[in-house]
């Protein structure tokens, strides 16, 4: 019987695939065996988090053998045991904030509800009833077979029913649900009992649900539906990959008005916002504005004061990504300017989640600027794989 807290870690994305590499080195062998051994010890809790299965999705038919070998290694030390995903932390951070609550926040979970909210998606029980709905429309209007397939693929768009088609659409199977929505044969059976009648809505929504919570299944739909993801890929990638996107085209034109300014003769009078206190002062601004869009979008209570402070006390999470986005954006400009790439924003993702566990393993380039903003939550920062087993022993005999 677990009479403490269990030490509680959080592994990089890379250290899935460096581990479960059948041609990892000796040195990571050993680190994966001892890492799997503290697994099993009920003191030690690993997690994991939509970021890690956004990254570990594979994009091409040849890396899918990789995706599932270094998923299951992900499954076999995280169990089911993972932080919700990141517009859940936001929302329930943003909600202690304003309400000034002293509870923490419920980070992890053991359930594997590592997915955002299933509202942003039309769900399985949703497109059935909805493609119910057309094939009625069609019969009513004595089309046949071939027909009403027209008439659906006119309907949907990307796996979503395109505007004003919900109620004029056509015949589906279960078999073309199965090829959009990542179901698992037990639960897919369950889709089938609601389709008869058998099971209702409820029930066959959690069997979907359930699919979600399982890595190592989801990991598997990926390989197998990597060139035609739909919404449910969109639902996992997007954000990262449009974030992303919005840091490099703000850096290129910052960088390009400063070089533009010091070409006609001066030092530029945006230098300033890049010195050490102008980026502090330049990120508490930032900060406090982003947060305080969050809450308009939450429809919560106004925000009423003005320091960034608060936002890291309330808002561990929230403060720790933005910080270390905010803080890594610096090296995109000046002489030695480093593009932000692809990964970056995942990287301020995984961040939110280090004040809620004890120790958080980040790569070289991004683990000094992480532990700047998390120290102060407790957390320990860690550069190298083969450091975490002692790193955790240290906590357990310390605790």
């Amino acid at each position: 019987m677990r009479t403490r807290r269990p030490v509680t870690v959080y592994l990089d994305s890379s250290d899935f695939s460096h581990l479960s590499d059948p041609r990892a080195t000796a040195s990571l062998r050993t680190t994966r065996d001892r890492l799997l051994a503290l697994a099993r010890n009920e003191n030690v809790r690993f997690v994991f988090s939509a970021a890690h299965m956004s990254e570990m999705a594979p994009v091409e038919a040849r890396h899918a053998h990789y995706a599932t070998e270094r998923t299951d290694l992900l499954v076999a030390l995280c169990r089911r045991n993972c932080l919700v995903s990141f517009d859940r932390l936001m929302k329930a951070e943003v909600s202690r904030l304003t309400t000034r609550s002293t509870a923490p926040v419920e980070a992890i979970v053991d359930d594997g509800t590592w997915f955002p909210d299933i509202a942003q998606i039309v769900t399985p029980v949703q497109a059935l009833g909805a493609a119910n709905a057309v094939k009625r429309a069609g019969q009513d209007r004595g089309l046949n077979r071939k027909q009403r397939r027209t008439l659906q693929g006119s309907a949907l768009k990307g796996g979503r029913f395109r505007p004003r088609a919900i109620d004029d659409v056509a015949e589906s199977t279960l078999d073309d649900i199965l090829r959009v929505y990542p179901m698992r044969r037990q639960d897919a059976d369950v889709l089938l009992q609601f389709m008869a009648g058998r099971a209702s809505a409820a029930q066959a929504e959690e069997a979907f649900l359930e699919s979600l919570r399982d890595p190592s299944w989801m990991m598997r739909w990926f390989a197998d539906h990597h060139d035609r993801l739909g919404q449910i890929g969109e639902w996992v990638r997007g954000p990262a990959r449009n974030r992303a996107a919005q840091m490099a085209k703000a850096a290129e034109a910052v960088t390009r008005a400063m070089e533009a300014e010091e070409r006609n003769g001066g030092r530029s009078s945006l230098a300033v916002h890049f010195t050490a206190a102008g980026w502090g002062r330049e990120q508490d601004t930032l900060l406090l504005s982003a947060v305080k869009r969050l809450i308009d979008q939450e429809d919560a209570l106004p925000l009423n004061w003005a320091d960034a402070t608060d936002v890291d006390t309330y808002c561990p999470g929230i403060s720790t990504g933005f910080r270390v986005m905010h803080s890594s954006l610096r090296s995109a400009f000046g002489a030695r300017a480093r593009t932000p790439g692809p990964s970056d924003f995942v990287d301020a993702v995984h961040a939110m989640y280090a004040p809620y566990v004890d120790l958080f393993r980040s790569d070289r380039y991004m683990s000094p600027i992480t532990a700047r903003h998390a120290t102060k939550y407790n957390t320990e920062v860690v550069a190298k794989i083969e450091d975490v087993p002692s790193r955790v022993e240290a906590l357990l005999a310390r605790t």
